[in-house]
């Protein structure tokens, strides 16, 4: 069987990995693991094509960004289980005879919270944002708001040109603009560089502060 789970929310995403690679072992399989995006094709496909070193079933995950550009016929032909593992939300999926796909959306409450950021708007998006932080992981929301910064000052520029991310969404551009013109762009600059300290200091360890407290002294000076 081949089973691929995809989509931005990273929390799900990684338990329900985490729950069916426990199964396997529990049913007595061999799990192993490649990050597909780091290793040539055909050292991951010697994956699928070595048996258990123990003689037992074997499942390969298949850590994989951009699972579309897998090669269907392959994995049409291969009787391993695998697990197609995409960080991101995909808008093609493989076609492959029986595959499983399972995707994993973020909530609403994300969005609603992204979108109500603006200067003077603390009083509606900071309950939001401490809901958020009853679910959600500090890391996952920083990448979030990062992400919607990087959109709006694009906006505010007016770029015709930019990253994939960027290009992918010309259906939400008007409510992006609405939304960008609550800012200067001197005042948004100064936010989004003050957001990528934030990043750098927790994952180097120069912060005194959790995470979760610098993000929140970074919104209330939105």
């Amino acid at each position: 069987m081949i089973t691929l789970l995809h989509g931005e929310d990273s929390v799900r995403s990684l338990e329900k990995l985490w729950q069916l690679k426990s199964e396997a072992k529990l049913a007595g399989c061999e799990v192993r693991e490649i990050d597909a995006s780091k290793t040539s094709k055909p050292a991951w496909e010697q994956f699928f094509n070595e048996q258990s070193m123990f003689g037992d079933a074997l499942l390969v995950v298949l850590n994989y960004s951009g699972a579309k550009d897998l090669d269907e016929k392959f994995l049409i032909g291969n009787s391993t289980d695998i697990i197609i593992h995409e960080k991101k939300k995909l808008y093609a999926t493989p076609s492959i005879p029986g595959l499983k796909v399972e995707r994993f959306d973020l909530e609403q409450i994300i969005f609603d919270f992204l979108d109500g950021l603006a200067p003077g708007e603390q009083k509606a998006f900071l309950p939001i944002w401490k809901e958020l932080l009853r679910h959600q992981p500090a890391e996952m929301l920083i990448t979030m708001i990062g992400r919607q910064m990087r959109l709006l000052l694009l906006m505010k520029d007016n770029c015709q040109d930019g990253p994939k991310e960027w290009l992918d969404i010309a259906w939400q551009k008007k409510k992006l603009g609405s939304q960008a013109n609550k800012f200067t762009r001197e005042h948004m600059v100064d936010l989004h560089n003050r957001l990528l300290r934030i990043d750098f200091n927790n994952k180097s360890g120069k912060s005194i502060l959790n995470l979760a407290d610098q993000l929140e002294l970074w919104l209330i000076s939105v």
